[in-house]
């Protein structure tokens, strides 16, 4: 418990520094993006179950059933999408690496920060 309690207060910084470059670089409006999609391709999930439970005939039934399918693939793509970004950020050997190629940029960063 001690060492996990040590560790967390030395990676600390790093993630202040991630949760500020995901801010200065639109990676949490990419998430929330990507989440927003997410709910919308399950609401419409249910909506084409219920139509489907509801169908008339089989000729609707089949038509469902294709549509189910291919929004499912969609939900499933972007699923894909998103455990890709949160990968990404939560890579902390990645991250520290993408922060130190930020020095790179570094009067960019100023100049998004206004400290030049």
């Amino acid at each position: 418990m001690a060492t996990r309690l040590r560790e967390l207060k030395i990676l600390y910084p790093f993630f202040v520094l991630r949760d500020w470059i995901m801010e200065k670089t639109g990676l949490f409006k990419l998430k929330k993006a990507i989440k927003t999609k997410l709910t919308n391709k399950e609401k419409e999930i249910e909506q084409i179950e219920s139509n489907l439970a509801t169908a008339p005939n089989a000729k609707v039934r089949d038509i469902c059933s294709k549509h189910l399918e291919k929004t499912e693939a969609e939900r499933d793509e972007i699923l894909r999408q998103l455990e890709e970004r949160d990968k990404s950020i939560l890579n902390l050997k990645g991250y520290v690496n993408f922060g130190l190629s930020l020095k790179d940029n570094l009067l960019e960063l100023w100049r998004l920060e206004n400290l030049y």
